[in-house]
Formats: structure tokens, C-alpha cells, sequence
């Protein structure tokens, strides 16, 4: 339970910044 919790909120806003600007540089090169 402790795992879940601690897991989570430190991978959201982690995930997020890197996400974007990952995805941003795979739209235009898979294009």
C-alpha cells in the first residue's frame, strides 16, 4: 500500500514534463 501511493505521485509529474516534449519530437520524425 505504501508502494502504490509513494509510486504514483512521484511518476506524474516526472512522466508529464518528459512525456511532452518526447512526443512532441516523435510527431514530427514518424512523420
Amino acid at each position: 500500500m505504501i508502494y502504490q501511493p509513494t509510486n504514483q505521485p512521484t511518476n506524474q509529474p516526472t512522466n508529464q514534463p518528459t512525456n511532452q516534449p518526447a512526443s512532441a519530437k516523435i510527431v514530427p520524425s514518424s512523420r
